[in-house]
């Protein structure tokens, strides 16, 4: 199960509530992780479209902008 974050993020003046999950310009669902990103220090996410983590530094460079879109999800995806 997992625990509310309590922090918000933020990246490029944008202001992130890791409570929420987050919508991609492709349609996929990005949820905030507990765990910061070694290479670039900014707090990593996993998507409704693999198992992969990525940082919100390259979610938003990769595929933003992102849109909320509901609440973050208690429990981890179900294939991974």
């Amino acid at each position: 199960m997992r625990a509310p974050l309590e922090d918000p993020a933020t990246f490029a003046g944008i202001t992130y509530d890791m409570n929420c999950a987050y919508e991609d310009r492709n349609g996929d669902v990005w949820f905030f992780e507990d765990t910061i990103n070694a290479q670039d220090d900014t707090w990593n996410m996993s998507s409704s479209a693999d198992c992969y983590l990525n940082s919100l530094a390259d979610v938003i460079l990769h595929w933003g902008p992102l849109k909320p879109h509901g609440h973050r999800p208690h429990h981890g995806p179900e294939q991974c």
